[in-house]
């Protein structure tokens, strides 16, 4: 009887092997497919007077890409000269971080793809992405440089759909898309050339700013100038005037006899000149001192149009780069 036992015992535990090797060999179960609410929730973001396809397209979005139930910004209706908006049939799919990295641009691509599928069932007219625009159908299509992030649609889908449409929920799902990047708008090179268009607008722009501040220091400059000319000749006036009250007074035998000689022709001599001067500005401190003002105001300006130069050789050289990009 303890040998049938024992028998029973054994067998039983090969087969509880064999069970359990068979378990381990069977593969796991498929994952579980996605499928939609027959409702879905009520948009996190707005849906003020968005037209009814806009309204199941944002809940969609939001669904199927949670990001956006969360902290995600979906722009609907607001005022605009373009009629897209204020018609409530556009949403602006903003990206996070602003779409400055590669991942956030991935992210934007697989929205974007999804909306190309599906763009039949769900009747969308066009979308933009990342300065391109895309109309079922046909390939994407680059457009013309805007000036700035938002507006080249650098950081967000914009997606135009038909607002009185009934979508059709047989849709090809985001875990069933494979992305095709090369039928993408290629986002990682239009960043890097839009932040290189950036940094040279702001180089141009502080060159510009430099010149128009040199400008303005070399008018002041250069009315100052010209008012310590007004100074000199005033004291050269004073001079000239004790010069001939000198003469009339007989008080300066020197001076006139210098101022004679001074005043016989071109061909004096040097020295005599020399003299003269220093004797016409001893006679008004005056003129001293405007001479001195003047000579300092000089250099001033001497300086100042170096760096006006020099400002405006750094703009003209920002506008080549700026220029030069353009051509591209």
């Amino acid at each position: 009887m303890t040998a049938v036992l024992a028998l029973i015992a054994a067998c039983a535990a090969i087969m509880g092997q064999t069970v359990d090797a068979a378990a381990a060999a069977k593969p796991s179960p498929p994952p579980v497919v996605q499928v939609l609410p027959k409702k879905l929730p009520a948009a996190k973001n707005s849906e003020s007077r968005l037209q009814p396809n806009t309204v199941h397209l944002l809940r969609l979005v939001e669904y199927l890409f949670p990001y956006y139930a969360k902290e995600g910004e979906i722009g609907g209706y607001r005022q605009d000269p373009i009629m897209d908006h204020p018609s409530g049939q556009a949403l602006d799919i903003m990206m996070n971080n602003d779409g400055r990295d590669p991942a956030s641009v991935n992210d934007g691509h697989k929205i974007a793809a999804f909306l190309m599928a599906n763009s039949t069932q769900l009747g969308v007219t066009y979308m933009v992405w990342r300065q391109n625009i895309w109309y079922p159908g046909r390939d994407w299509r680059e457009l013309s440089d805007r000036g700035n992030w938002t507006d080249n649609h650098m950081n967000h889908i914009h997606v135009l759909v038909n607002g009185s449409f009934t979508a059709s929920d047989d849709l090809v799902l985001p875990k069933d898309l494979k992305v095709k990047l090369d039928e993408m708008p290629n986002g990682e090179a239009l960043r890097k050339e839009h932040e290189l268009r950036v940094a040279i607008m702001q180089k141009v722009a502080a060159a510009q700013t430099r010149v128009n501040a040199a400008e303005t220091v070399n008018r002041a400059l250069t009315d100052r100038n010209s008012q310590r000319a007004k100074d000199l000749a005033a004291a050269q006036r004073r001079v000239s005037q004790a010069v001939r009250e000198s003469y009339i007074n007989g008080m300066d035998t020197e001076l006139l006899s210098s101022s004679l000689l001074l005043m016989s022709g071109p061909n004096v001599d040097p020295t005599v000149a020399m003299a003269l001067e220093r004797a016409i500005r001893s006679q008004d401190n005056g003129l001293n001192s405007a001479l001195a003002a003047l000579e300092a105001a000089a250099k001033d300006l001497a300086d100042n149009e170096h760096e006006l130069g020099a400002a405006r050789s750094e703009l003209t050289s920002a506008q080549a780069e700026l220029s030069e990009l353009d051509k591209r």
